[in-house]
């Protein structure tokens, strides 16, 4: 019994993630009939809009039933839910992978790094953040998620206009520290202090606010939404990783790497890294299921994947419209509710062993 308790969440999560990945296969509305559902989360049955799934139904067949109901569409629940989990499986691993190569990269540099190590000349300094600036302005431009609302020409305006501004801030800067630091002198770089700060920051601004605020710079699509829960989640991330980094890289066999005349990369990589990757994993498996409940709250508010992508907020934002149709609300309320419990309890087993 106990062993049941403890294997229903991995089954659970087995087959929601066999769900996801055949999606297609298990309900589309091609007239072969090969599908379990004849029905697509895009299907339109005008003939039964809003329909109880335990009273009568105006259908060609047994088959051709709405098992959970439908919407006042005409849309078939049961492939909403079938669709909505390959969208939540989708956003979710893709922005934990995005989170966690983004958190663990900065959290391993400032860690090893610390606020001493990394030292430039003055005039590097500045070249390396007229280089950053190039970088992010040109991104507006040439990025494939385009900012809601803004033209080619915005674009264009926006990229060098921020290239002008930048330009007058570094001969500010320059002109401020030229008399107190001389040019070909060595600055210390303090990463760990910026890194550590820059979480800080992002983590005091409150989550649904920063969440609502992004979503409203991007147009709605899956990619937006992995790109917004990714940044809201890599800051938890770099904390972990950070942690265990700062725990490994004194251990003898590190001093040992960097006595035999390993570059820093390589005792990052093939040392540190593989030594305090596993209290991160653990985080990034608790962070699944918080992107799970972040993509169907952006979706519940209508700022999330867009109606084009079926999502299990979504079904829950049309039973406000007509409260009578309570399936609407209970199956993807349990359906969220049960795979973000399955995660979670996988995540506690992992964190127990």
């Amino acid at each position: 019994m106990k062993r049941l308790k403890k294997a229903w969440s991995l089954y659970f999560f087995i087959l929601w993630a066999s769900i996801a990945l055949m999606a297609p296969f298990i309900a589309n509305d091609l007239e072969t009939r090969t599908a379990l559902i004849p029905y697509s989360a895009s299907s339109l049955d005008y003939e039964n809009t809003t329909a109880n799934p335990f009273k009568n139904q105006q259908v060609k067949s047994i088959y051709f039933r709405h098992w959970l109901g439908t919407d006042a569409l005409g849309r078939d629940v049961l492939a909403q839910l079938i669709y909505g989990s390959r969208s939540a499986f989708i956003i979710g691993f893709g922005a934990m992978l995005l989170a966690g190569f983004i958190g663990v990269i900065l959290g391993a540099t400032a860690a090893y790094f610390g606020d001493s190590i990394i030292q430039l000349q003055r005039s590097s300094i500045f070249i390396l953040l007229f280089y950053l600036l190039i970088v992010i302005s040109a991104s507006v431009v040439i990025v494939p998620w385009d900012i809601a609302s803004v033209s080619i020409m915005n674009k264009l305006l926006i990229f060098f206009l921020s290239l002008f501004l930048f330009g007058l801030l570094l001969v500010g800067l320059n002109f401020l520290i030229k008399r107190k630091i001389p040019k070909q002198a060595v600055v210390t770089i303090p990463l760990d202090l910026i890194i550590g700060r820059l979480i800080e920051v992002l983590e005091s601004i409150p989550l649904l606010f920063l969440l609502v605020a992004l979503s409203a710079l991007l147009t709605p699509s899956s990619t937006s939404v992995i790109l917004i829960i990714a940044f809201v989640a890599w800051p938890s991330i770099a904390k972990y990783t950070r942690a265990e980094v700062l725990k490994v890289k004194n251990l003898d066999f590190v001093e040992n790497s960097r006595a035999l005349g390993l570059s820093d990369s390589q005792i990052i990589v093939k040392h540190i890294l593989p030594n305090a990757l596993g209290p991160v994993l653990i985080s990034l498996s608790f962070g699944l299921a918080a992107a799970i409940l972040m993509e169907s709250t952006l979706s519940f508010l209508g700022i999330g994947i867009g109606s084009a992508e079926a999502s299990w907020g979504e079904i829950l934002a049309s039973a406000r419209k007509d409260y009578s149709a309570w399936w609407l609300a209970i199956f993807p309320g349990l359906l969220i509710f049960f795979t973000v419990l399955a995660c979670n309890k996988l995540s506690d087993a992992f964190t127990k062993n």
